[in-house]
């Protein structure tokens, strides 16, 4: 999945660099394809019981559908819509960004630890440090976004919930 979500990232950021017609074709695959990506989430969430995220991965499909069928219409209309070229610049450049992140171990776990590490700072400075504390029970067990971190393991795993004391 991680080359569809990348094929459909790089081809609406290639759309949005190029200028004039020749942008709209390779804007529209990516839109269709990084909608893709979004719908084949779906079953995963469902797994997880997370209707909330389901819902909005399934709806990802039929909104990024409709943005590459304005892209081809644009070009068989002669036009360049600023606002497509936004929308597939932005969800290029956020998506490549989250998820270039997300696929590299090092980047990742380091901002889980720095954002583990503030939250409990802010929370120790607010005295409430310890509930926060018992919840995920010492830092041991960090949950970021399908990434299970164990500090002092030094590993990360993927798309599993597993704890190395079993």
């Amino acid at each position: 999945m991680t080359i569809i979500l990348f094929l459909g990232v790089g081809l609406m950021g290639v759309g949005f660099l190029l200028r004039g017609r020749q942008a709209h074709i390779p804007m529209a695959a990516g839109m269709a394809v990084f909608g893709g990506f979004w719908v084949m989430q779906v079953p995963h969430y469902l797994e997880i019981d997370d209707m909330f995220n389901a819902v909005f991965c399934g709806l990802a499909l039929p909104f990024y559908l409709f943005l590459a069928i304005q892209c081809l219409m644009s070009w068989k209309w002669k036009e360049d819509l600023r606002t497509l070229r936004w929308m597939a610049g932005t969800s290029a450049l956020a998506g490549g960004i989250y998820f270039g992140i997300l696929q590299s171990d090092v980047l990742s776990e380091g901002l889980i630890r720095l954002v583990t590490d503030m939250s409990t700072g802010i929370l120790d400075g607010a005295g409430r440090a310890e509930g926060a504390r018992g919840a995920v029970r010492g830092r041991e067990y960090i949950h970021c976004h399908g990434l299970h971190r164990y500090p002092g393991h030094g590993h990360v795993r993927r798309g599993r919930d597993v704890h190395p004391d079993r």
